[in-house]
């Protein structure tokens, strides 16, 4: 078996504050759009806020006892935007030293390179072009690189298969063609992620099911059933976007819900995990091989079972005389032993015959083929 550290990857996936540090995830030029979209933001929130200091211009009458650090914290959301804030300000020689009643600009001048790249990002939802912006919630996770698909999911998936553009490498803002067999798996206006197979030499040799690597996302706009072809604007890319790559309405995204209690007693595998290693730990997400078919519901708890004599079956356990007592007696047999419980986990995604589980708290690692099983009244 291959090692999957061979699979090269980013970021896999973002837990919103309730489980890490939040991060902003941006597609395009974050340097520039990034803050653009914090300051269209904040002007929307800021003007409705009475004594704020904002004029309806965009910009900010300093008060006595403002600092940038203060501004771009009370105004952008994040204190640490300050040298984009004194950026938009080229008066400010000093940004230590700003003096009440002087006017700040709170975002990129009209014309400069900053807002014709965010006006460049926009995305048309009928007549009108918005500026994409992170959705995320408290709460959610984002998988970055990687996402899971089933056998089913994978054969309703469609293709890029043309583009308008002269080039060959396609990149966000572009405009693609999109074919499903069928009917498409969304409706026009919502999102498509675009995947590519891995292949099995770089997955974990007991894995199950597919799991693909994602490489940008398109909006489908439109959608001609006769002819099975969409139009689609590139929104976001992660590597180089090339005609034949395929597309589908693969789950990216997984908010952390309340518990709930199970209605029955579900037991089944782990077959898959969505980071690239052969174990897991906390915080991780993995899939198991029941679905909603099954009984299984969002917020459904599942127990991670391990039964045996750990130091037993270990490696030293084998070994004959390694132990301190004569093996002069009978070993209980693996399969008579009781189910321990060394793991929780809580289910953020139902398909119907796949599930994918936010592992919440473990004790020993989780490996693929591990038995799960979700108490009904637990």
């Amino acid at each position: 078996m291959r090692s999957r550290a061979a699979i090269t990857l980013g970021a896999l996936f973002v837990l919103i504050p309730s489980l890490v540090e939040a991060q902003s995830y941006q597609q395009g030029d974050e340097s520039e759009d990034t803050g653009t979209a914090m300051w269209m933001s904040a002007m929307d929130e800021a003007k409705s806020k009475e004594g704020s200091g904002v004029s309806r211009n965009g910009q900010y009458e300093v008060k006595e006892g403002d600092t940038l650090w203060g501004i771009a914290e009370s105004q952008l959301g994040n204190a640490y935007e300050w040298p984009r804030l004194w950026s938009y300000n080229p008066q400010i020689t000093n940004p230590h030293w700003i003096y009440p009643d002087t006017k700040i600009r709170l975002g990129p001048p009209e014309g400069s390179a900053a807002a014709l790249a965010a006006e460049s990002t926009a995305i048309p939802t009928s007549r009108k072009s918005t500026l994409r912006r992170s959705t995320l919630r408290k709460g959610d996770i984002l998988l970055g690189d990687l996402a899971f698909l089933d056998k089913r999911a994978l054969e309703d998936a469609g293709w890029i298969v043309g583009s308008h553009e002269e080039h060959m490498l396609l990149s966000p803002s572009d405009w693609v063609y999109v074919r499903f067999n069928g009917e498409p798996p969304v409706a026009p206006g919502t999102e498509l992620t675009i995947f590519r197979n891995i292949p099995p030499r770089d997955r974990e040799i007991r894995e199950q099911g597919d799991l693909v690597r994602i490489i940008g996302t398109v909006q489908l706009v439109d959608y001609d059933k006769e002819k099975r072809i969409g139009r689609a604007k590139v929104i976001e890319s992660m590597d180089p976007i090339e005609r034949g790559l395929r597309v589908s309405a693969a789950p990216r995204r997984f908010t952390t819900i309340a518990p709930r209690v199970a209605s029955n007693n579900v037991e089944g595998t782990v077959i898959a995990s969505a980071w690239p290693n052969v174990i897991m730990g906390s915080q991780q997400l993995l899939f198991i091989d029941k679905g909603s078919e099954d009984g299984v519901e969002l917020g459904t708890r599942f127990f991670l079972l391990r039964r045996g004599d750990v130091w037993r079956d270990s490696k030293e356990g084998r070994l004959e005389f390694s132990g301190t007592i004569e093996p002069d007696y009978e070993a209980a047999d693996r399969e008579d032993l009781p189910d321990e419980v060394r793991g929780e986990g809580r289910v953020v995604n139902v398909q119907k015959n796949t599930s994918t589980i936010l592992l919440t708290n473990v004790t020993v690692e989780v490996e693929m083929g591990d038995r799960v099983k979700a108490i009904q009244g637990r």
